[in-house]
């Protein structure tokens, strides 16, 4: 075991700057898909907060269409910040300023400090079930949604204020019934085509609203389960499931979309879902020039292949016959019963080996080609990490790539209970 320090020595600060002269010093047919984000995300972080000094400094002359493009700015800004790595988010996107600008009124008028808390300020839409006329107002009410998202993982509720998670649902849930909706999406899409200069189109606008959404519902599905309720819990789970499936829907060309997706269908032991989205998402990131998605969904499919048995030239069942067969075993350990005898279920030891290979290879080459600041966020879901390390390399020990493997099925996809919980979930006393 390694000796650890008394008095480590604190990580290096990085100014957005330092960082976006290192992502432009990259070579344009050396960039990742990630580098490629993390330099568009900065890049817009930059014009945004430039174009918000500008209109401060001249408000008497500024137009509709130049609070749109500060907005469509941030908007991009966000975009390509969570689609670079996951966890990018932690980074600071602007929302306080946009909180506080007034750009976003009248959804959002500005955020003031109260008891021992920060309020959020909010004009409601008056009907629930309205859509958004025209772009101004979806970009608006987009908008609005992330900075109240914002709120909610930074700042204790106050019971005397309109929660943010409930806003952030609801302003996430207007914007994609807009999207969504046949009629308003078509104008909507075409008003982004004319007025949005080319900065954001649909497709990304209701990506980001089913990653905010799907985020909010992980983060209060969690506050459920640690009030004991788990049916709510769940609830919260299936529903995230389908705002990531709407990640892919939305823009399938992103890589980023679906290791999120694959990753609550291993959580349901939904075998043969995982492993075929986790193929057509590794498509996708080779495609993208993407080796951090690569080797997410590398990771993935070696963990279907390990538990469902079979593989391309392999022996033994298909995805879907072992999913079913995992809930089989599910409810024998349940009933503490002895496990009758089952058919022997083989991989492939090269396939499986590959595919680790590939995950272990595609983080580093990733890593090394990133900027310093992001290489804390360059590696796998703990469960799938662990899984890799503990169970699926140790099975390949001294077994040639032409041997075969039994399969995992002793073992369910594990999944680990919240550790924490968002700072809104918690409300200050009143004085």
């Amino acid at each position: 075991m390694a000796a650890v320090e008394d008095n480590p020595l604190p990580k290096p600060r990085f100014s957005p700057e330092e960082v976006l002269k290192h992502l432009e010093d990259i070579p344009k047919g050396k960039r990742t898909f990630s580098s490629t984000n993390f330099l568009q995300a900065l890049t817009s972080q930059r014009e945004t907060w430039t174009a918000i000094k500008a209109l401060k400094q001249n408000e008497e002359n500024a137009t509709l269409a130049d609070f749109d493009r500060v907005i469509l700015l941030f908007l991009k800004n966000i975009y390509h910040l969570v689609s670079g790595l996951p966890g990018a988010l932690m980074f600071d996107a602007l929302e306080d300023l946009m909180a506080n600008s007034g750009i976003l009124t009248p959804f959002v008028r500005r955020m003031v400090k109260i008891d021992e808390s920060v309020a959020l300020e909010l004009g409601l839409p008056s009907k629930e079930d309205a859509l958004c006329d025209n772009q101004q107002e979806l970009i608006r009410v987009a908008a609005t949604a992330i900075v109240c998202f914002y709120h909610y993982t930074n700042y204790p509720a106050h019971p005397d204020v309109f929660p943010s998670d409930d806003a952030t649902l609801l302003f996430t849930s207007l914007a994609l019934d807009s999207c969504r909706d046949r009629t308003a999406s078509a104008t909507l899409s075409a008003q982004l085509a004319e007025q949005g200069g080319g900065l954001l189109g649909l497709g990304e606008i209701r990506w980001l609203m089913h990653y905010v959404r799907g985020q909010l519902l992980g983060l209060t599905g969690a506050v459920f389960l640690s009030l004991g309720d788990k049916e709510k819990h769940k609830q919260h789970l299936l529903a995230q499931q389908a705002d990531f499936l709407g990640l892919i829907k939305a823009v399938p060309e992103n890589p980023a979309s679906y290791g999120y997706y694959v990753r609550t269908c291993l959580q349901f032991q939904q075998l043969s879902a995982a492993g075929l989205f986790a193929a057509k998402g590794a498509v996708v990131a080779d495609k993208q020039n993407s080796p951090f998605y690569g080797a997410q969904l590398a990771a993935q499919r070696a963990i279907v292949l390990a538990f469902a048995g079979g593989g391309t030239s392999s022996t033994g069942g298909s995805a879907s016959e072992v999913s079913a067969a995992a809930k089989a075993a599910a409810a024998r350990l349940r009933a503490a019963e002895p496990a009758p005898a089952e058919p022997v279920v083989l991989v492939r030891a090269g396939e499986l080996r590959a595919l680790l290979t590939q995950a272990r290879e595609g983080l580093e080459t990733e890593r090394t080609g990133l900027p310093e600041v992001y290489g804390d966020l360059v590696i796998l879901d703990p469960v799938d990490s662990k899984l890799l390390d503990e169970r699926l390399g140790p099975m390949l020990q001294d077994v040639p790539d032409d041997g075969e493997v039994l399969a995992v099925t002793d073992l369910l996809y594990p999944t680990f209970a919240p550790t924490a919980l968002p700072r809104g979930a918690v409300a200050i006393s009143k004085p």
